[in-house]
């Protein structure tokens, strides 16, 4: 924090992410190409400009939160930040899974 006079100002949290930061975020989104039927076009979901995704549907969810979102943080986000929300990515990937492994859930109780 800082103080000039009666003027307090804080400073970004390290998951803050700037304008140009979302744009490069969404930018990477939207040149995305995936296999046909691994998932649909997300791109008409995204709003480069805004900075905005809404109206996925729910395995285009499903999907960028299990597969893309790791890849997309990288580079944009601190690497402490990264690590956790790569590690959710991956709980909720084995979560979601067809066979649910106690063994490798009990790995991220450990850790």
């Amino acid at each position: 924090m800082f103080k000039e006079g009666n003027i307090h100002t804080f400073q970004h949290s390290c998951h803050t992410v700037s304008s140009q930061e979302k744009h490069t975020f969404c930018q990477f989104l939207v040149d995305l190409k995936v296999s046909d039927g691994y998932s649909s076009n997300i791109s008409p979901c995204i709003d480069v400009q805004d900075g905005k995704i809404s109206g996925m549907k729910c395995h285009d969810s499903h999907v960028f939160l299990h597969r893309y979102l790791p890849l997309v943080i990288h580079g944009v986000l601190h690497k402490e930040v990264c690590e956790a929300l790569t590690e959710f990515s991956f709980f909720f990937t084995e979560l979601c899974s067809k066979t649910l492994s106690l063994k490798n859930l009990t790995c991220y109780k450990e850790q």
